[in-house]
């Protein structure tokens, strides 16, 4: 099977790269244009790498590069109801501009079938947890509705 693209000591093509640390030409920037505004955190690098290799470019990966990414917000381990919305939510936009209606709403009718199931699961679960948990699981809960809601305007 070989070495995956991440462990290779020479730059590889990719589909994507993640937006913490990329770089593109000038020329790349004025014929695709920016990132897409639409796209709130997540999404946002993946919608432009597209765009990016759509427009005859490749994207890369570069090993030898280093990076020091200083506060690391997104990996953080407590849930963050807001980036964890605005994901699926950029997901939605993301399927819809670059895969068409059928495939936006076969991902709106996953995401209605899902949630609901989710969210009796997080309920079940809920007078089994410590105090902590079950403040972050009241907080998914609301996500949860959220993103349902989200889906079914959609």
């Amino acid at each position: 099977m070989g070495n995956p693209f991440w462990k290779s000591p020479d730059a590889k093509s990719v589909p994507f790269v993640i937006g913490a640390c990329l770089l593109t030409r000038r020329g790349v920037v004025d014929r695709v244009g920016l990132m897409d505004e639409n796209l709130f955190f997540y999404n946002d690098d993946l919608d432009w790498c597209l765009r990016i290799r759509k427009a005859g470019w490749k994207v890369f990966i570069v090993p030898d590069a280093k990076v020091t990414h200083y506060g690391g917000y997104s990996s953080r381990r407590k849930f963050n109801r807001r980036l964890f919305v605005e994901g699926f939510k950029g997901g939605l936009y993301f399927c819809r501009k670059h895969y068409g209606e059928l495939a936006f709403h076969i991902y709106r009718m996953a995401l209605a079938s899902l949630f609901p199931i989710a969210s009796l699961v997080l309920l079940l679960s809920h007078p089994f947890r410590g105090a902590g948990s079950r403040a972050e699981s009241s907080e998914k809960f609301s996500a949860y509705r959220e993103i349902l809601k989200h889906a079914l305007d959609a």
